[in-house]
């Protein structure tokens, strides 16, 4: 008996390292909303798509459902401006961001887009040819390279020639000359000729600002131009002429298998040609903007735009078909959470309805006539209304979002594009408009007035559980100070805290405990007394966006490029709380009535994977001793003893969470002891090795019992 008792000491010891090894994530993404901006897209040999701006996905089904690939840390801010392809490697030109600076850059894949170097004897590229060898030209600001796929090596073969112009794109002719097209604000501009593989050049157009060329079927070759629509040439790029389309911009040009063009101009429309440009007829795509244009095998067109991501036409353009599952591209900047449904409003893209937890979504608002496809404040009131704040007005729909009425329109309200709805109380509801106050609604947003006019410059405010009302203020020049105005009367009379200079009221919120917190540009501050005074927490900026707590009291803050950010100490220290989170740009955090929290983020919606707060009611119905912890507080092993009921404890697992609700341990508890001391003969008693863990507070959970321990260091 000894001996097995020590052999299943052993087998739980190690259960628990390895659970405590393989804890899960606390985010998991949500299955959309899809869609959002992409600006580059290439077909590789073997039909795999690719398509990037701030990220690359691949799809390898022909559209039909997209993967995101790592490129390095998702804390990485990288855009990709271009994609080549060939065979298994990957080519992008990308810019890496710090802060508002960017630097130009390449990294290239050579199995697929499983592994990425960032390499530095490539250039940045401008524009490319593939090369009949299968090699590439490469030409950026300062000349142009010759790249050997094969040998994986990059050699500069010509500087950059006549007073550097900026060369926008790359052709071949039939006799195999290089046709460069130049594209700067000021001349030299036009199109030059290379019959040596770049390494002399001489201009051949040098009046007009070149976006794109192309060599058609037959020979002709077409340059779309900057603002005067195309020109052709007959004779191999020698001399040029003015086609039939003209005064209007063309960006790019693209061919089919049959022969046809594709030319995307200034406007982002898309047109196409049946006889090498003679004459064009639009596409009708009227709710997109379009970026890029790529065509496979089968001659299926697909297109990426700023709002649906990838769209797709088996017709020639006549008809399309969104294509974008697994593409979460979209700015998602505000969330409501209701009785199981989520409203999660979008930048460019709409509002989109989830019924099932965020499983899937619904487009119920997307006004493009009036600009109004940009979300920036939503509401679920009591009642079930719907409100939303976009750049025209508010809108309000009764019937889940199949109707909308207009309830404040622009000619109301100025610079409506910073309208956010909070706080319901009763029938009252409140918005803030950012450049002329706050408004109060006492019928369920039908009817609104001022309460807080005349203060421009209010980015948050926030309703206490007493109905106090707080708006967090930044005046503007010559005074430059941030104060928090409250109000407890709904708004009749206003009185104020001043905070600091240079810097803003982002985000205001309150936990159980009766904290108010309050989200600056320089640290977070405290009050416990109504907002009367504010106390200074500390004075680290993490860039907050939105600020908000759960049932346990912890305070919880979405930011700018940081993820996900919790506080167990009423905001005087914050933890990082991003495990599974690929999006660091949170705009938003709502919780549902289970205490599962969302996320808004910049690429989509994400909830926790556990419910965010462990209750712990329990713990004053429990009998002396039935559940104990010891040492508490810990730093390497707590003893947990625990004595069943007449049931015993068979099927009853031992569980640790973290404060922030995640499982990081589950173990069976067998009503046979398991110690190294001795044990109740009715129960079990478990050493458990928590060195690992970091230091704060954790529940030990036994079946419906529940326990706190604190881990010190």
């Amino acid at each position: 008996m000894k001996n097995a008792n020590i052999l299943k000491t052993i087998l739980i010891l190690f259960l628990i390292q390895t659970s405590l090894a393989s804890a899960g994530d606390f985010w998991e993404k949500c299955n959309g909303p899809y869609g959002g901006t992409l600006d580059c897209m290439d077909i590789d040999s073997s039909s795999n798509i690719y398509a990037g701006e701030f990220g690359l996905f691949r799809s390898t089904d022909n559209g039909e459902s997209w993967n995101k690939i790592q490129l390095f840390s998702p804390k990485d801010s990288i855009s990709v401006e271009k994609i080549i392809t060939l065979n298994e490697k990957i080519i992008l030109s990308v810019f890496e961001w710090e802060g508002n600076s960017g630097h130009g850059k390449v990294i290239v894949s050579k199995d697929y887009g499983i592994t990425w170097e960032r390499r530095a004897d490539f250039p940045f590229i401008h524009a490319f040819v593939k090369k009949r060898d299968g090699n590439l030209l490469i030409v950026n600001s300062n000349g142009f390279y010759l790249y050997k796929t094969k040998e994986d090596t990059i050699i500069k073969i010509q500087k950059m020639i006549y007073n550097d112009p900026y060369i926008s794109s790359l052709t071949y002719n039939r006799k195999g000359s290089i046709l460069a097209g130049a594209n700067m604000l000021g001349p030299p501009n036009g199109i030059l000729i290379s019959d040596d593989e770049g390494l002399n050049w001489q201009w051949v157009v040098n009046d007009q600002r070149v976006n794109s060329l192309m060599m058609c079927n037959s020979g002709k070759l077409l340059a779309g131009l900057d603002l005067n629509g195309i020109y052709e040439s007959n004779d191999d790029g020698i001399t040029w002429q003015r086609t039939n389309l003209s005064g209007v911009g063309v960006t790019a040009l693209t061919k089919d298998n049959n022969g046809y063009i594709y030319a995307i101009n200034q406007y982002k429309e898309m047109i196409i040609s049946t006889d090498e440009g003679a004459t064009w007829l639009p596409i009708n795509l009227t709710m997109s903007r379009i970026n890029e244009i790529a065509i496979n095998k089968s001659n299926e067109i697909f297109i990426t735009d700023d709002f649906s991501g990838v769209l797709k036409s088996t017709d020639i353009g006549k008809s399309w078909l969104v294509k974008n599952k697994g593409i979460e591209k979209l700015p998602i900047v505000t969330l409501s959470v209701g009785n199981h449904e989520i409203l999660a409003g979008t930048i460019g893209g709409g509002l989109f309805l989830s019924k099932d937890s965020g499983l899937s979504w619904e487009l119920i608002f997307n006004n493009t006539k009036d600009f109004d496809n940009s979300i920036y404040s939503t509401e679920i009131l009591p009642n079930g209304t719907y409100l939303v704040g976009v750049v025209s007005g508010i809108y309000l729909s009764e019937d889940k979002g199949k109707t909308w009425s207009r309830v404040v329109s622009r000619d109301k309200v100025q610079y409506q594009s910073d309208l956010r709805i909070k706080k319901s109380i009763g029938k009252k509801v409140f918005y803030l408009e950012y450049n002329s106050g706050l408004y109060m609604s006492n019928d369920l947003g039908w009817e609104w007035k001022y309460i807080l006019t005349n203060i421009r410059g209010t980015k948050s405010f926030f309703i206490d559980k007493n109905g106090y009302i707080f708006a967090g203020h930044w005046e503007y020049p010559p005074y430059v100070c941030s104060s928090i105005y409250w109000s407890s009367n709904d708004g009749d009379t206003w009185q104020y805290f001043e905070l600091d200079t240079n810097t803003s009221v982002y985000a205001i919120s309150e936990n159980k405990n009766g904290y108010l917190l309050a989200a600056t540009g320089l640290g977070f501050r405290t009050s416990t007394n109504e907002g009367t005074s504010w106390d200074k927490s500390n004075s680290l900026n993490l860039n907050s966006l939105c600020l908000t707590s759960d049932n346990l009291g912890i305070f919880y803050t979405g930011t700018s490029g940081k993820g996900v950010y919790a506080s167990t100490d009423n905001g005087y220290n914050w933890s990082e709380q991003n495990s599974g989170l690929e999006n660091y740009s949170v705009h938003s955090i709502a919780f549902d009535s289970d205490w599962t929290m969302y996320a808004a983020t910049s690429g989509g919606v994400y909830k926790s994977t556990v419910t965010t707060a462990v209750e712990e009611n329990n713990l004053t119905k429990l009998p002396a001793n039935n559940l104990s912890v010891s040492p508490n507080p810990a730093s390497d092993y707590i003893d947990v003893s625990y004595s069943p009921s007449r049931e015993g404890t068979g099927g009853v697992s031992f569980e640790i969470y973290n404060v922030f609700g995640m499982k990081i341990l589950s173990v069976p508890f067998n009503s046979t002891p398991v110690s190294y001391a001795d044990s109740p003969a009715s129960g079990g008693q478990l050493r458990v090795d928590v060195s690992g863990l970091a230091a704060g507070v954790y529940f030990v959970r036994v079946g419906n019992k529940t326990e706190k321990f604190v881990i010190m260091k």
